[in-house]
């Protein structure tokens, strides 16, 4: 018998040495944010083939999450392939090991880039609550940042801030069938029609801007706060990572 679907999702942080320390500081960050040790999310590193682990980041964010290490044996690089390849070597060990029952049967994986940053103490519960709240409405595998069409050719829900379903038969799906991508676009675009068809919600308290132009200031943090935003995904230096630590610890 497969073991009961556990009430935690699995935070799942993949990384390659360009954006390591970017990182190491958000999952630093997240622990630090935590009040206690989670009862709603354990974490995952997954480092990509050519790149090592950081145990003292692993020792540290273990004090407030239960934590995994993986290194992804998938051997894409560049763009798109390095980022397709870390993420389905991401997914693959994750069916994989729940579909055997050496880790919990998260109910959902939030697959967290490292140009993440949260912008509310309570990000993790919101985000936890939002996905139970669309759950018990319609069938829901995909839910994060929508991106309009307009701007991008399709929408898509970013896949760097995008809740996915611990859904066995989803996983089996996105890890066995879909497996890689051999075209030159991300996955999170070229999937994007089958996580429509499968079932995906927009999380408004979330937002993804594609190459943000320069620093993040304390008057756009201010901005974003009073629109109701918790979670912001593609910041590419530390000037949001730095905002989020002087106001939020």
């Amino acid at each position: 018998m497969k073991p009961a679907v556990s009430n935690k999702i699995l935070i799942m942080l993949p990384f390659w040495s360009g954006d390591r320390n970017q990182g190491f500081k958000l999952a630093r960050l997240i622990a630090d944010l935590e009040p206690k040790h989670s009862d709603v999310a354990d974490f995952l590193f997954v480092a990509r083939f050519d790149c090592k682990h950081g145990d003292q980041t692993v020792k540290y964010v273990s004090r407030k999450f239960n934590v995994h290490t993986y290194t992804s044996k998938k051997r894409g690089v560049g763009w798109p392939a390095g980022c397709n390849s870390l993420f389905f070597g991401s997914m693959e060990w994750v069916y994989h090991k729940m579909n055997a029952g050496h880790i919990p049967r998260y109910k959902a994986i939030f697959n967290m880039g490292a140009d993440c940053v949260p912008l509310s103490k309570n990000w993790l519960s919101q985000l936890v609550d939002a996905w139970d709240l669309y759950s018990v409405k319609a069938p829901l595998y995909v839910a994060g940042p929508l991106v309009p069409g307009a701007a991008h050719g399709r929408a898509h829900i970013n896949g760097d801030a995008a809740v996915l379903s611990g859904d066995l038969r989803f996983l089996k799906w996105l890890a066995m069938d879909v497996e890689d991508m051999r075209v030159p676009a991300g996955w999170d675009w070229v999937l994007a029609g089958d996580f429509e068809k499968w079932g995906w919600v927009d999380f408004p308290f979330m937002r993804s801007y594609w190459r943000h132009p320069g620093e993040f200031d304390q008057r756009g943090w201010d901005k974003e706060v009073d629109s109701g935003v918790s979670f912001i995904h593609g910041v590419k230096d530390d000037s949001l990572l730095n905002l989020a630590r002087k106001n939020l610890l």
